[in-house]
Formats: C-alpha cells, sequence, structure tokens
C-alpha cells in the first residue's frame, strides 16, 4: 500500500537507473521530473527545492543525501559507478555521489 508523502527510494533509485542511459536536454530534470511525475503526493519543496540554478553536482549530491535521510539506508550508494566504466563525470561531483548524468563506456560483444 502506498502511504501518502512518503519517499518510495526504491522506486525513485529503479526509474532513474533505467533512465540513466536516457539524453536530457537538462539532467536535472532526471531529479525533479520524477518526483513531480511519479510521487505527486510528496512535497518535493520539502525534500529538495526545485531550483535550477543549483549545478548539477549539488542537486546530485542533496538528492543522495535525501535518498540515505528518507530511506534510512545507504541503497544510493550501489549505483556509483566504477571510474572505469565512466567515461565522462560530473564536474564537481564526490565521489561517493551516483553520477546520474555519467557516459558509460559500453563495450559490444
Amino acid at each position: 500500500m502506498l502511504i501518502p508523502g512518503k519517499l518510495y527510494t526504491e522506486d525513485f533509485l529503479a526509474a532513474i537507473s533505467v533512465f540513466r542511459i536516457r539524453h536530457c536536454s537538462d539532467p536535472r530534470d532526471r531529479a525533479f521530473g520524477y518526483f513531480v511525475l511519479r510521487s505527486p503526493s510528496l512535497d518535493i519543496k520539502s525534500v529538495i527545492p526545485i531550483d535550477y540554478t543549483l549545478s548539477i553536482a549539488d542537486l546530485y549530491k542533496k538528492l543522495a543525501v535525501a535518498l540515505i535521510e528518507k530511506s534510512h539506508t545507504l541503497d544510493v550508494l550501489s549505483h556509483v559507478l566504477h571510474e572505469w566504466s565512466v567515461e565522462k563525470r560530473t564536474d564537481g561531483l564526490p565521489r561517493w555521489v551516483p553520477d546520474w548524468d555519467a557516459t558509460m563506456m559500453i563495450d559490444i560483444i
């Protein structure tokens, strides 16, 4: 049963992982768009203010902290990509924060 106002981190992590390889004109849309569309009962402004002046690195860091605090788990850290699998990483992003906009190197077998 879904509880209004509860942040479902498992749903968020699954969705943002699936759409990680999709291009966005503004990478911040990955975070802001999902919360607004998928969790309408969640007051997004109380968790992470919708603020497009935030750098992508700052937004992804705030998102990681919010997911840790709301879920009381470190599940979000399992989405940090290994350095060898990333072609391009978001500038200024701490290594412990998942880079939802990273360009991954994929080998075709």
